[in-house]
């Protein structure tokens, strides 16, 4: 058991954040989860999604979104799901032994991990009951989610949607999930005729996303997308090595941006 003051982040694993960010193909998923504090990404090496990192490496503009441009993210790419629980153990030892460079779990992303659960079952077992495929992947959700929630790290979910903007993850597990996340946002490309495509943060429910929304204050919406905009309002004190977060509404925001949440 752990007690703290209510008017605390908590401690452990309390003191961060669980989000899940869902967005569709090529909405800047990834390129936000970069924005974290000292990430390190699960990701799938089949989907690949994790290359946007080496396209941001490249460009020190986009390299200066980072929280420190000078860290790159880590990428520890998985080719199957056996792969997840020996990663979450290897993390435990680095952090038990205080040899750890990161402050951020990114997973990339629990529709791909999904999906990958439910093939891999079929693979084995293809004359198998896909009812129990199902179970299995309902159990395999709901372990990796609890395993990661005791990390002493930020976690960061990234999720695709369907074009109803519903989070994508095959299996009835999803509900018991996303009770389990502290914030849920959207990561939406406005695209407009003849403009550079604008990234949106959305923090609270959007057209039939009523699924966003968060515990503790409500924050403005929509937002930059940038940790570096987020977490501040979240009450977390950690300041990142550049200021510069993307731009947003056709304008640059080399020197950072600042929201403050209204006065209660």
């Amino acid at each position: 058991m752990k007690e703290f003051k209510a008017g605390s982040v908590g401690l452990g694993a309390a003191a961060y954040i669980r989000v899940v960010v869902g967005g569709k193909i090529s909405s800047g998923k990834t390129s936000f989860a970069a924005t974290a504090p000292y990430p390190l990404f699960f990701a799938d090496l089949r989907e690949g999604g994790f290359k946007t990192l080496r396209t941001m490496s490249k460009n020190p503009r986009r390299r200066a979104f980072w929280w420190d441009p000078n860290f790159e993210p880590g990428v520890w790419a998985m080719e199957s799901m056996l792969d997840y629980k020996p990663a979450i153990a290897k993390l435990r030892t680095l952090i038990s032994s205080k040899q750890c460079p990161y402050q951020t779990l990114v997973v990339d992303s629990l529709s791909v991990y999904g999906q990958r659960v439910l093939s891999e079952l079929k693979d084995k077992d293809p004359s198998g009951d896909n009812r129990q495929r199902y179970g299995s992947l309902n159990d395999a959700v709901s372990w990796l989610v609890s395993e990661i929630h005791t990390l002493p790290l930020h976690v960061v979910w990234l999720c695709h949607i369907n074009d109803e903007y519903q989070l994508a993850v095959p299996g009835k597990s999803t509900a018991a999930v996303w009770a389990l996340m502290d914030h849920k946002w959207l990561i939406r490309a406005d695209v407009k005729p003849n403009a550079k495509t604008d990234y949106q943060l959305h923090t609270r429910p959007f057209r039939t996303a009523t699924w966003i929304g968060g515990r503790g204050e409500e924050l403005p919406d929509p937002m930059i997308p940038s940790f570096k905009c987020v977490l501040p309002l979240l009450g977390f004190d950690g300041k990142p090595i550049s200021p510069s977060v993307p731009d947003y509404m056709g304008i640059a925001y080399p020197d950072g941006a600042v929201y403050t949440l209204p006065p209660e």
